[in-house]
């Protein structure tokens, strides 16, 4: 079979409109799910552990470029 040979059949693109939701419907949405909580020490853990994950990555590609003879 020849790719040029084959048809495609192109449409327009479908438009999905989404829920009009008046603004007391939705703070009544939100206040009503589970409590709010402050993402700020999560974050600040969640930087720690990536600095942590980041320098001993550095230190062990270190280690490994030494035992190779990588200088």
């Amino acid at each position: 079979m020849s790719h040029a040979s084959q048809q495609y059949a192109f449409t327009e693109p479908r438009t999905v409109k989404r829920a009009q939701v008046k603004p007391s419907e939705r703070e009544h949405q939100t206040s009503s799910s589970a409590p709010r909580v402050s993402l700020a020490p999560a974050a600040d853990r969640t930087l720690d552990i990536l600095e942590f994950i980041a320098s001993n990555g550095q230190t062990q590609a270190a280690t490994l470029a030494r035992e190779l003879g990588i200088p």
